[in-house]
């Protein structure tokens, strides 16, 4: 019997699992390298924007990392418009 052929397209099919790839486990706090690659900008425009607040992140001990759900939101207020500016830095130890 002929086995169906299985894409990204296929409900209930992975990606990764297609390629052969290992899934990708869902991360909470990016790294900002993480957050680099991901708006494609250095690793000091990502700073810059934590600095003056525009992309709130937290301090893990001595580790800067940015919160999934605010990069989400900073790249919707991007892409809609609305401003990005006065977000405040939050910190957690």
């Amino acid at each position: 019997m002929h086995r169906p052929v299985l894409n990204e397209t296929s409900p209930g099919v992975d990606a990764a699992e297609v390629h052969g790839c290992p899934p990708v486990p869902h991360v909470l706090l990016l790294r900002v390298e993480d957050v680099c690659l991901q708006l494609n900008i250095s690793r000091a425009a990502v700073y810059r924007l934590i600095g003056a607040g525009t992309l709130p992140s937290v301090t893990i001990g001595r580790t800067r990392r940015v919160v999934q759900a605010e990069l989400d939101r900073f790249v919707d207020d991007l892409a809609t418009g609305r401003s990005t500016g006065g977000g405040r830095r939050r910190n957690a130890r």
